[in-house]
């Protein structure tokens, strides 16, 4: 049984991941084509982006096959040794066995001279002699003739370095050349060989010859449907040629082409045969009139088959890859070895020559030069194939490896009977790269994969690892290519040398930055990949909504019946599983592709599972909280979030847990936006556009006018029609002739000027707009100008108004709650009841009082209402109410020394006027008075004649030695005003300042939980943060202290540990997945006022059982005393009454949930399906529930 290949000593991220998505044909690659593909460049042809899924797909099944196909030629072959690895040992033992020599016979060389007369050689010839330099290994493969003779001044040297130079090996005590010579025809490397050669074949084998015969062919079709994949995709040929090529490998006869029979043939240039390139075409030798041809070149970096027009167009082409020497190389493969070295110096001499070239001056190039020439005479001819070509092909590729290895390990009886001279000329213009290719004889069997091929092997590795491989840069895709590749490679030798071989030794995969940092995703097939959460990819522009488009409650906007997710202003098509309720981004272009899920709040909030909200700072995490917060401004974003309080960590959870805003931040923004939108009301009635009301403010300003007709009225009626219920504004008791009828819409739209003045008579528009009254096309326009001034007026007023409409609720119980406490917005008021009692409901319906825990915990909710709101008033733009001046007087009590023996009373406009608020002890030695005048001014009684704002007039108001305890003086109110904001800033600070018994200061911990959820320590590691060790198990259980987290890591730092790390990562994704897929669910009723409370319920369960899962088992003590060991688990008092009828099965493990207490949570027997997932109780508590029969178990 094979040993499973052991993890890197240093284990990268997704090792495990990568290593289990490695195909077959890859894992049982040999070593050698792994360093090749290592080695190659994996830029993929800029046509491959733009071809289609099914192409690729194509083209990726085509490439398993080659590879598997040429897997098993390789292993078939495996013991087939080129002819240095076969040679080497053969010599050492040689020359140690016979000499007692132990030489490097690679770099130990010969320098041997013989006289000039001798017509084998012509290499530096001095005085009559000739020399020539090689290594011992390439003398015995070469052989000698025994005709060959050397001067006595031949050596034995080192290695030449690159200027030529050696050194003399003192040897020849030991052994002559001539001794070595001898040696080397007696061994006969080159017949022992192509005896080698012939026993790997099968020659004396049938059935393993036959065996052989049809795995090569079966790989050269392979290939050969590789090539017509890649030429297909690269538009070389078209769909039709592509149809007849698989054809012809598949052997089809009477196959035709451009209406004339099918016929392959060899190609010869330069009169040499071209041993594996096809050329097809109609028979090339019939006719002389061009006819088209298509060109298959085994392994062409550039194009293995293409269509040419006509046979000039491809000699054309060939021409020009041939002055490449890099294609010269490549080329050389298809050239038999006899004749490789005058076939260059021949294409060399055809495709160049010199000339004399006119210089200028500083010209440093010689006056003869190569030049090009421009229609070269290649002597291309072709020789119709008679036979299969397939067997064509392989006895062919047969003949080349038996000749090619007769001229590279040259027998003693070949070397006699050669004319050794025109086998050394050949030689000596043989290039050294591709004298060491041919060493490898088999290639023919075993061909070095082409450019082209490379690539698409590399990128179809990373194309079943990756997600979107196609939608990254450059730069990116080959990175990720790069390190897949690598693995690959260490995979492949790990299994060669087995799981107990030392890493070192082996090829280290160099980490990626990138690729560590992608995201392990399951696409909808179920298979597994990693994906970069980069939405770039996935953006549509032309999705964006219509200007003035309003998305819905969940934040998405509809275009075309298709949903929107607007992002940093690009826009994302969106859809939602019918099943699970899940949305995901769609891909533009890819249907198959990954599609990141999008998580939302349901009040606006949408993150999608590829962002990290942890990493981001306060004002992106504003930003992203509402399309309307997308719009503001960094400051107006602070602002906000410094008015309600919100701390960093809060609004993170908001995007970790999809839960609702936190309450008071909730009502801070909806007050920015209503009094935005209030202080533009006034401005949209100038300008005729639509205000969108829904009070009939417009309505009834206009009446409120000075000079509207006292007995004229406006009648707005909610139908189109006029029928209906109806609001009637100014005189009410006015008849039908006196009153204007007009609908909510065109009141709506604006219309109500245009009607106005076609309505009242001129001498009443005369004493509304004042005379002389305007020509008559610019009474509209005057009017609304009037309204509109009037409206900016009325600001405060209708901010309240809509205020208090806005968080006024239609529910008994919710206004029995706002009755008591009228600040209380119903948000919060919904989340007092959502915890409320089975009995205080009871109490609620039933006595229609509120219980006394719940009326405290309302007034204590409504103190931080009212400091909020407070804290809202040192803005300039806020009206100042009471609450501020309180605000800021108490905390000049309790900060400073400001108010020893000093009482401050706030009055409306005189001394005996209304009392605002009055601050300090009530029998203070010093009393002082300070009067509002108007919104934001307030005088002295004894200096009426001026006015200041809130802090200018403190100041002024102050007896010196206040004033020098306090540290400012008059003229500093805005300095004083910036001391209040920061000293005011965190909640806990305004509470104190506001809070008047019976309410204490510091807030009850149930109540701060109505408020927002609990503030763990490392909530910061929850989400989207490193992947260290100590930062995963952090993220995983936030109540560990950090010295608990570190002890973990130390276990866990280990191949087991991190699989079991993971697993624990992937449970606790899967229970909010579960929890999320629930809250989302339809809830039991459409009312909307009932469905939110159900929600509330699923969010207080969820939040729960999220904290369960996080805390360790632990020794407590049930309620009888008995010891037991796990968690136990609280929801007493929930009243769900049927809100866990729909509760899934979560896939998260509650087994260490030993204790569960369900007192007084009124349950139904439909709720009970909530228990099948904690199967390891030991107590359960149901008293005080409406179930009818006990739950199943």
């Amino acid at each position: 049984m094979t040993a499973e290949p052991a993890m890197p000593a240093t284990p990268l991220a997704h090792f495990t991941l990568i290593k289990e998505a490695l195909p077959t044909w890859i894992t049982q690659a040999s070593a050698a084509r792994m360093a090749v593909l290592g080695r190659a460049d994996k830029t993929l042809p800029e046509a491959f982006e733009s071809t289609s899924t099914d192409a690729r797909q194509r083209l990726k099944s085509a490439v398993a096959a080659q590879w598997t196909a040429q897997n098993a030629v390789d292993k078939h072959l495996r013991h087939l040794q080129d002819a240095e690895a076969f040679a080497e040992p053969l010599l050492k033992q040689a020359l140690l066995e016979r000499y007692g020599l132990d030489e490097d016979v690679r770099e130990t060389h010969l320098r041997l001279y013989a006289p000039a007369n001798l017509p084998w050689w012509a290499h530096d010839v001095t005085a009559g002699v000739s020399s020539r330099t090689v290594s011992l290994l390439h003398a015995a493969l070469h052989n000698f003739a025994a005709s060959e003779t050397f001067t006595a001044d031949s050596a034995f040297i080192t290695r030449p370095d690159t200027q030529g130079l050696f050194d003399i090996k003192h040897i020849k005590h030991r052994i002559t050349i001539g001794q070595f010579k001898s040696l080397v025809r007696e061994l006969d490397i080159g017949r022992r060989y192509q005896q080698h050669l012939e026993e790997q074949l099968g020659f004396n084998q049938p059935l393993a010859k036959a065996v052989l015969q049809a795995r090569v062919i079966r790989h050269s079709k392979a290939a050969f449907k590789t090539a017509v994949q890649s030429a297909l995709m690269l538009e070389q040929i078209d769909m039709s040629t592509h149809d007849l090529m698989l054809r012809l490998v598949e052997n089809h006869q009477g196959l035709l082409l451009n209406g004339a029979p099918l016929c392959c043939h060899d190609l010869t240039l330069m009169d040499t045969p071209l041993t594996g390139i096809v050329v097809i075409a109609a028979d090339l030798n019939q006719g002389r009139q061009p006819r088209p041809v298509l060109v298959y070149v085994p392994d062409d970096p550039e194009h293995p088959l293409k269509h040419y027009p006509d046979g000039a167009s491809f000699v054309k082409e060939l021409t020009r890859q041939l002055r490449q020497p890099a294609y010269q190389r490549f080329f050389c493969r298809f050239v038999p070895q006899a004749q490789r070295g005058l076939f260059l110096a021949r294409l060399h001499e055809r495709l160049s020559h010199v000339t004399w070239q006119p210089t200028r001056a500083r010209d440093p190039l010689p006056s003869w030069r190569e030049a090009p020439v421009d229609k070269p005479h290649l002597q291309i001819g072709t020789r119709r194939v008679q036979a299969d070509l397939w067997d064509h092909l392989y006895q062919h590729q047969l003949d080349k490896i038996l000749n090619d290895a007769r001229e590279i390990a040259v027998s003693t009886a070949y070397a006699d009977r050669m004319a050794r001279w025109a086998w050394w000329d050949n030689l000596e213009h043989i290039l050294t790269d591709v004298l060491n290719a041919a060493l490898l004889v088999a290639t023919p069997f075993m061909p070095v994969l082409g450019q082209l091929m490379l690539a698409y092997s590399a990128w179809q590795l990373a194309d079943e690892v990756f997600e979107g491989l196609l939608d990254w840069t450059q730069g990116r895709r080959v990175d990720a290519i790069e390190h897949v590749v690598g693995i690959a490679q260490s995979v492949v030798q790990l299994g060669i040398f087995g799981a107990g071989a030392s890493l070192g030794a082996l090829a280290r995969v160099k980490a990626s930055a990138f690729v560590e940092g992608l995201k392990p995703v399951q696409l909808a097939d179920g298979r597994q990949r990693l994906w970069h959460p980069d939405l770039a990819p996935y953006r549509q522009p032309e999705l964006a909504p219509v200007a003035g488009a309003k998305p819905d409650a969940e934040g998405f906007h509809q275009r075309q019946e298709q949903k929107i997710m607007r992002l940093d202003s690009h826009h994302y098509a969106v859809s939602q599983d019918p099943h699970t309720s899940q949305y995901r981004i769609l891909h533009p272009k890819r249907p198959d592709a990954y599609q990141p899920e999008v998580f939302s709040n349901g009040a606006g909030t949408l993150v999608h599972e590829g962002e990290a909200p942890m990493t981001w700072d306060s004002t992106r995490l504003m930003q992203r909280l509402t399309p309307t917060t997308a719009d503001l401004t960094p400051a107006e974003l602070a602002r906000i979030r410094d008015i309600s309080g919100t701390a960093t960590e809060e609004l993170q959870r908001i995007y970790v847990e999809c839960t609702a805003l936190p309450p008071l931040l909730a009502d801070t923004l909806e007050r920015f936006e209503l009094r935005r939108a209030v202080e533009g009301f006034g401005d949209l009635v100038r300008k005729g556009t639509p205000t969108g009301e829904t009070d009939d403010w417009t309505a009834q300003s206009l009446t409120e006018l000075p000079g509207w007709p006292v007995e004229r009225a406006i009648e707005v009626f909610d139908a189109a029609d006029l029928s209906g219920a109806s609001m009637k504004y100014g005189d009410r008791e006015a008849g039908a002739a006196q009153t204007l009828r007009i609908s909510r819409q065109a009141v709506q739209a604006g219309q109500l000027p245009e009607q106005i003045v076609g309505y009242l008579s001129e001498g009443e528009l005369e004493g509304l707009l004042g005379a002389p009254l305007p020509a008559a096309p610019a009474r509209e326009q005057a009017l609304r100008n009037r309204l509109g001034d009037y409206l900016d007026t009325q600001q405060a007023a209708i901010f309240e108004h809509r205020y208090r409409l806005a968080y006024a609720s239609d529910d008994t119980s919710a206004r029995l709650v706002q009755q008591t406490c009228p600040q209380l917005p119903d948000a919060l008021v919904q989340r007092l009841l959502s915890r409320a009692r089975p009995e205080e409901r009871r109490v609620i319906t039933e006595e229609q009082r509120l219980p006394l825990r719940l009326k405290r915990q309302a007034q204590a909710l409504q103190l931080e209402v009212q400091a909020t709101h407070a804290y809202e008033g040192l803005y300039p733009d806020v009206p100042l109410g009471a609450d501020t001046e309180r605000l800021l007087l108490n905390a000049l009590r309790l900060y400073t020394d400001t108010f020893a023996n000093l009482r401050i009373s706030v009055h409306e406009h005189t001394p005996t006027g209304r009392l605002r608020c009055s601050v300090g002890p009530e029998d203070a030695g010093i009393s002082k008075v300070l009067l509002r005048i108007a919104n934001d001014r307030y005088t002295l009684p004894d200096a009426r004649e001026r006015t200041f704002d809130l802090y200018e007039a403190t100041l002024r108001l102050l007896p010196d030695t206040h004033l020098n305890v306090l540290g400012y003086r008059p003229g500093q109110g805005a300095a004083l005003k910036q001391w209040l904001l920061a000293k005011l800033l965190p909640p806990a600070a305004r509470r104190v300042a506001l809070a008047q018994p019976p309410l204490a200061p510091v807030i009850q911990r149930e109540t701060l939980h109505l408020l927002k959820w609990p503030d763990f320590r490392a909530l910061r590691q929850l989400f989207g943060l490193g992947r260290s060790v100590e930062a995963r198990i952090a993220r995983l259980y936030p109540r560990m202290t950090d010295e608990e987290v570190r002890s973990v890591a130390t276990l866990m730092d280990t191949p087991q540990g991190l699989s079991t790390l993971e697993a624990f990562e992937n449970e606790k994704n899967r229970l909010a997945q579960d929890l999320h897929t629930w809250l989302l669910t339809p809830t039991a009723s459409a009312d909307r006022a009932l469905a939110d409370q159900e929600r509330l319920y699923r969010i207080n369960v969820g939040a729960v059982l999220r904290d369960c899962w996080e805390q360790r088992p632990q020794d407590y003590r049930s309620e009888y005393g008995d010891p037991l060991f796990g968690r136990a688990l609280d929801f007493s008092g929930y009243a769900l009454q049927g809100a866990l009828k729909d509760f899934p099965r979560l896939r998260a493990d509650f087994g260490h949930v030993t204790s569960l207490n369900m007192t007084g949570a009124a349950m139904l027997d439909s709720d009970a399906i909530f228990l099948h997932n904690f199967p390891q109780l030991r107590t359960l508590d149901l008293t005080g529930n409406r179930l009818t029969e006990l739950p199943a178990q």
